[in-house]
C-alpha cells in the first residue's frame, strides 16, 4: 500500500519534464540539416559521423596519388600505341620503296642512254653549248648518275651539278633531276624515300 507520500512523488516524477527519463533521436530535417526528437527517425538513415581534417587529407591524396598513376598508365599506352603505328608505317614504307627499286631494277638501260640523257639536258640548259657532261656511276638497272657544268644566266660556270636519271620499259626517260649544291642537301635531308635511294646508289651522302 502506497503512502499518500509516495504517490506525490511518481505523481511529480511522471509529470515534470527534466525529471522523466525518455529516448532523444537525431534525425534529418529534409533541408539539410538535424533535429532532435522523442520518436525514432523515419526516411533516410543519419548520415555518418563527419571524417577529421586529417582523415580528409589523407583521402585527398590518396585520390590524387590514384590519379597521377592512371594518367601515367594512359600516357605509357598512347606513347607504345604511338610507336607500334610508328614502326607500322615506317615498315610499309619500306616495303613500298622495296617493291618501286625491285622494279626499276628489272628495266635494262637503252643503248644510247647517254644520247637521250644529253638531248634531255639541251632542252633544260640556258646555255647548253657550254655543257660539259661526266657520266659517273652506273649502279643498277637504268640508274644513270653523271654531273653537268654550263654557263648559267650571268655567263658563268655553275660548277659541277651531279644529275640522277633512269628510264621506263619504253626506253623513255622516267625522271630526271639536276642538282644544285643546296638542292642536293636538301634532297638528301628531307627528300622522298625513293629520291634519297637514288642518290645515295649514286654515292651521295648528306653532310651538314
Amino acid at each position: 500500500m502506497r503512502t499518500p507520500l509516495a504517490t506525490l512523488t511518481l505523481t511529480l516524477a511522471l509529470s515534470l519534464p527534466g525529471l522523466a527519463r525518455a529516448d532523444v533521436y537525431k534525425c534529418l530535417d529534409g533541408k539539410g540539416g538535424s533535429v532532435q526528437q522523442d520518436r525514432p527517425c523515419t526516411g533516410s538513415p543519419q548520415p555518418a559521423p563527419s571524417r577529421s581534417t586529417t582523415d580528409k587529407a589523407n583521402t585527398t591524396q590518396a585520390d590524387q596519388q590514384r590519379w597521377n598513376a592512371f594518367l601515367a598508365q594512359e600516357r605509357a599506352a598512347k606513347q607504345a600505341a604511338a610507336l607500334v603505328e610508328q614502326k607500322s608505317a615506317e615498315q610499309s614504307r619500306r616495303e613500298a620503296l622495296e617493291m618501286v627499286l625491285a622494279g626499276l631494277k628489272q628495266i635494262p638501260r637503252p643503248a644510247d642512254y647517254q644520247a637521250r640523257i644529253d638531248a634531255m639536258l639541251v632542252r633544260m640548259l640556258k646555255d647548253p653549248d657550254s655543257r660539259k657532261v661526266a657520266f659517273t656511276v652506273l649502279p643498277w638497272g637504268s640508274l644513270v648518275c653523271g654531273t653537268v657544268n654550263a654557263r648559267n644566266g650571268f655567263g658563268g660556270y655553275t660548277g659541277a651539278q651531279p644529275f640522277v636519271a633512269y628510264f621506263d620499259t619504253q626506253g623513255g626517260i622516267g625522271d630526271f633531276k639536276v642538282y644544285p649544291a643546296k638542292e642536293l642537301k636538301t634532297a638528301l635531308l628531307i627528300g622522298e624515300d625513293l629520291e634519297q635511294q637514288l642518290l645515295r646508289d649514286c654515292g651521295y651522302r648528306y653532310t651538314p
